[in-house]
């Protein structure tokens, strides 16, 4: 979604693919916000990837949301932090340097490296 024109809805086919084949979906939030976490939480993915991780600024609007089942899934509460993958990226060389740092943050479970980004910060297009 970072580069896309941002329009969730069209989302919608590819999550239900996914889910089809029991194939995890992990979205990369257009923007590090509460407002955009809550977006793409909604949706249901198996994990979403930001700068941010979530815990702190989700809301409670699991009983109404298709991560939750739409409150069907009772343990979903109960669950969710360990089943969420939360994913940063690092597209810098500052980060490069901080991944050490980025990785010893409590639910960060992978780094990943933007490398088109980080060659750019470099100075290579």
């Amino acid at each position: 979604m970072e580069h896309d024109h941002g329009r969730i809805s069209d989302m919608l086919p590819c999550l239900y693919a996914f889910a089809a084949t029991g194939t995890a979906a992990i979205l990369r939030v257009s923007e590090s916000s509460a407002t955009w976490a809550k977006k793409f939480l909604d949706l249901g993915p198996q994990g979403i990837m930001f700068l941010i991780p979530p815990i702190g600024i989700r809301g409670s609007a699991h009983s109404v949301v298709r991560v939750s089942g739409y409150d069907i899934d009772e343990g979903y509460l109960g669950s969710y932090q360990e089943e969420m993958v939360i994913i940063c990226q690092v597209e810098s060389v500052e980060g490069v340097k901080n991944v050490g740092e980025i990785s010893a943050v409590d639910g960060i479970d992978c780094i990943q490296m933007g490398l088109l980004d980080l060659s750019a910060s470099m100075g290579y297009l």
